[in-house]
């Protein structure tokens, strides 16, 4: 069967469904690259301390969210497949696998590191995309309790290749992110999102 034969289809259907996708955390970042390796980097690199929560003042739970964690990628995946249905998507299969990682560290650094792969199928055509990125900032509290990160960088900048497809965005750092915890599970929203990902504590 002819490429051109096979693309027309598929790509009419990728739009809506990464759209869709892409609101399901907030996020407003560019898509990243679906072939290649993440490079490995540190969580333990030189941090600015512009912004340092203190424990005893701040509008957050600062000794709760310190640590490093884990999203629950099964969880997100099943929240996903349900919420892209609602839209009337035609979704007949959602996958999602790999990592990401989030750590908050006392002296006000983020870092989060993601390397994830979703497989899914709208009205019998394939869609795969690929998220790998690296990325920190400083990170504080807001007066009204939620999280802001500022200085927020790439040290694994996410891009798309020559003729690549369009992958998943992550949280939108630069607006407020709001992040309830407890003592081994974190639940993180971008601003707007209609759903959050739950991180277990590592």
């Amino acid at each position: 069967m002819p490429a051109d034969h096979v693309r027309s289809p598929t790509h009419a259907l990728l739009a809506p469904i990464l759209l869709s996708l892409a609101l399901l955390i907030g996020c407003t970042q560019e898509p990243v690259a679906p072939t290649g390796t993440l490079p490995v980097v540190s969580a333990t690199s030189t941090a600015s301390t512009s912004v340092t929560p203190s424990s005893t003042t701040d509008p957050g739970d600062t000794d709760c969210v310190v640590g490093t964690w884990l999203l629950d990628v099964n969880n997100f995946q099943g929240r996903a497949a349900v919420y892209l249905k609602s839209l009337g998507i035609p979704l007949d299969s959602l996958a999602m696998s790999g990592s990401q990682t989030l750590e908050l560290r006392a002296d006000g650094y983020l870092w989060i590191g993601t390397d994830l792969i979703t497989n899914a199928s709208v009205a019998g055509h394939p869609v795969r995309a690929v998220t790998r990125s690296v990325g920190s900032g400083d990170w504080g509290w807001n007066a009204d309790g939620t999280l802001q990160v500022d200085d927020f960088e790439y040290l694994v900048e996410p891009r798309v290749p020559p003729g690549g497809t369009p992958n998943i965005p992550s949280v939108d750092w630069s607006a407020p992110v709001t992040m309830v915890c407890t003592d081994d599970t974190l639940t993180v929203r971008g601003s707007n999102a209609p759903l959050t990902g739950r991180f277990t504590r590592r």
